[in-house]
């Protein structure tokens, strides 16, 4: 019996996961289908993020893990900047948002420090440092506990007790990866307990994503698509991902 094209494309993702990397014409074999058939149901599952479309075939995602910070903020700078100009449809004058750490909330910081009046709540002596230097009358609140010289911030169970203390208007974070079927992602898991502990107490939640980190995954769970209010990219993303963000009730400003 022919399967139907949906079922396929699960068979061949789950195949794939376990054999390893598989080219077109055994699957091809395998399925009873053209190759051009599997090349199109491989498009589909790379797309979703079930995959990874390689050369002649596909192989199962790998998680993504990240380079130094240092490295990290020549990395992508151009789409970050143009991310950064994106926040002042986002947060106004005199808002309280919480701020994580990372390149492009660094980048961000230097756009968010010319609106007047915020209240800022990080774990990130850099993000801290930038928004007390402007002279736009911002309250900052920097979050104490074990602190790491590699990306200049604090993180543990005293910063998730002190993020307690606050509500926000908007938790504004980045990811390493953001998926539709894992969801947002990220490669170190005191970060990420940072940031789940900033989206519980904010209003709306704004995650900060070059294009480049779309279809990523990484190991640690930050949350789910739908719970995200804003995703920030330089330039569209691929349909299926905006349908998948729009059914999700995520804003693409």
């Amino acid at each position: 019996m022919t399967l139907k094209a949906n079922d396929r494309r699960l068979l061949i993702a789950e195949h794939i996961a376990g054999a390893g990397e598989v080219t077109v014409d055994a699957l091809s074999v395998l399925f009873d289908v053209s190759p051009e058939t599997i090349r199109r149901d491989l498009t589909r599952l790379d797309a979703s993020g079930d995959l990874r479309k390689v050369h002649g075939g596909a192989r199962p995602v790998r998680l993504h893990t990240e380079n130094s910070f240092y490295e990290r903020m020549s990395e992508d700078a151009q789409a970050k900047h143009s991310i950064a100009k994106k926040l002042f449809s986002e947060v106004h004058e005199g808002d309280t948002l919480f701020v994580d750490t990372g390149s492009t909330t660094l980048i961000a910081c230097a756009a968010l420090c010319k609106i007047p009046g915020l209240t800022v709540i990080t774990n990130s002596v850099q993000n801290a440092q930038v928004m007390a230097d402007a002279c736009n009358q911002h309250r900052v609140f920097l979050l104490g506990g074990v602190f790491s010289s590699e990306a200049s911030q604090t993180t543990g169970a005293l910063v998730l007790e002190q993020i307690d203390r606050f509500q926000a208007d908007h938790a504004v974070l980045t990811c390493v990866g953001m998926d539709i079927a894992a969801g947002v992602t990220n490669a170190n898991c005191h970060e990420a307990e940072v940031a789940r502990a900033m989206i519980k107490r904010s209003e709306n939640i704004i995650f900060l994503c070059p294009t480049s980190k779309i279809g990523r995954r990484a190991a640690h769970r930050v949350c789910e698509i739908n719970d995200v209010g804003a995703v920030l990219t330089e330039r569209p993303v691929n349909t299926e991902f905006h349908d998948a963000l729009f059914s999700a009730g995520v804003r693409l400003p």
